[in-house]
């Protein structure tokens, strides 16, 4: 039996991944999950599913119930027709329940899960984790809100807490890249303001501490990283 890890974001990209990783590596995985027809897909791969979402503290105590971690990757990212109030309440009240939960059922580690979208534009790229917050949206706002808490409840709550920033998260399967291209035309979403910005700002940052700490290396270079997902799009007719 491997570890005990209680994830939330399991059917995101970046959680489908992680999910399917520490499936790989034996672990035992509890997953929040939101709506019910998924719930037999995550079932069938012998993960242990908890019906719910971050607003629910009942759900949330389920979920985090004998785990020796929890990795929070579930966040509200530039969903139209939410308002601001949403945004705060999932993202940082959300993370704020699940921290609470997490330290209640004396789990020994807290992984949170932000973006690099805190630091705003870089001027000077690469950056690193100590590059001055700049958040430029609603989203990048309560993501530096939550793991602000986040990094500040190990003080108050006893709970070892360790905040990762991931950068833009591309490759086959993952298509957010692909809106910047509108395809032939068929234009959803239209190319506006917000998105040229994000295409046009470099977002460029340093490793160095992860290579330190944990010993990373990417396996895989950005120009071949690009290449293979522009030829997955190719595949499905995108592009």
């Amino acid at each position: 039996m491997g570890v005990r890890v209680a994830l939330t974001g399991a059917f995101g990209y970046t959680g489908g991944r992680l999910l399917a990783a520490l499936a790989a590596r034996g672990e035992s995985v509890s997953a929040l999950v939101r709506s019910r027809s998924k719930r037999a897909e995550l079932s069938s791969s012998g993960v242990r599913v908890v019906e719910g979402d971050l607003t629910e503290a009942a759900a949330l105590a389920r979920l985090v119930e004998g785990a020796e971690a929890v990795v929070h990757v579930a966040t509200v990212y530039r969903t139209a027709g939410h308002s601001d109030d949403y945004y705060r309440d999932v993202n940082v009240g959300g993370t704020e329940r699940l921290l609470e939960a997490a330290a209640r059922a004396g789990v020994g580690c807290f992984v949170h899960a932000s973006t690099i979208g805190v630091h705003g534009h870089i001027e000077h790229p690469p950056a690193d984790e100590t590059a001055p917050f700049a958040p430029g949206d609603i989203y990048q706002e309560t993501e530096a809100e939550a793991e602000c808490l986040a990094l500040s409840f190990p003080r108050e709550g006893g709970l070892p807490v360790t905040v990762v920033r991931p950068g833009a998260i591309y490759g086959p399967g993952e298509r957010r890249l692909l809106k910047a291209v509108c395809v032939p035309l068929g234009v959803e979403p239209p190319l506006h303001r917000r998105r040229v910005d994000f295409c046009t700002r470099s977002r460029a940052f340093s490793i160095e501490k992860a290579r330190r700490r944990l010993g990373y290396a990417p396996a895989v270079d950005l120009e071949e990283g690009l290449g293979r997902t522009a030829a997955w799009y190719r595949e499905a007719g995108w592009l």
